[in-house]
């Protein structure tokens, strides 16, 4: 049955057609732990599966083509203390991806989809004591490495960076 949902702090949506034709909604429930939801239109509905991130806010979080997955990394935890779990979602449950490295906990990092080496690329996000971090790291659906570009956009102070792909050219 469709439901309304719930107030969310700083939700994340993201497209999943090419893998379950749904939208994904995660976020932190105000007052309350962790939630999923999808909608298929016209209605959201819940979803539970038996394995979940644990509540968090601040992630970053985008569709990963290459893999057919969505890719939640980092974010605060429910104690407000930055993360550096990657979780991933298949389409019917949550997964806690074992990665050989990650970068340094952290929240409001920014991330998009490379089509051009098939990856996702993380930048920036900030620690427990607000130092912005300059560094760039990407995914290639199984493990974190970081890059180290001649040049970089600086460290933020402000908004999170905001990443997107453009739109293909033909």
């Amino acid at each position: 049955m469709a439901q309304a949902l719930t107030r969310r702090v700083a939700p994340r949506l993201v497209v999943l057609a090419a893998l379950i034709g749904v939208l994904v909604l995660t976020g932190m429930l105000a007052g309350t732990s962790r939630a999923s939801a999808a909608v298929s239109t016209p209605s959201w509905v819940p979803i539970n599966p038996q394995s979940r991130p644990p509540a968090k806010v601040a992630a970053a979080a985008t569709y990963d083509p290459a893999t057919r997955q969505f890719v939640l990394f980092g974010g605060l935890d429910s104690q407000f203390n930055p993360t550096n779990d990657t979780w991933l979602w298949g389409g019917a449950s949550w997964t806690a991806a074992k990665t050989a490295a990650a970068p340094t906990p952290r929240f409001a990092a920014s991330i998009a989809y490379d089509a051009s080496t098939s990856q996702l690329i993380l930048f920036g996000g900030a620690d427990q004591n607000l130092t912005y971090f300059a560094d760039t790291w990407t995914w290639n659906g199984s493990n974190w490495v970081q890059l180290h570009p001649a040049t970089s956009p600086p460290a933020g102070g402000g908004p999170p960076w905001r990443m997107t792909r453009p739109p293909s050219r033909s």
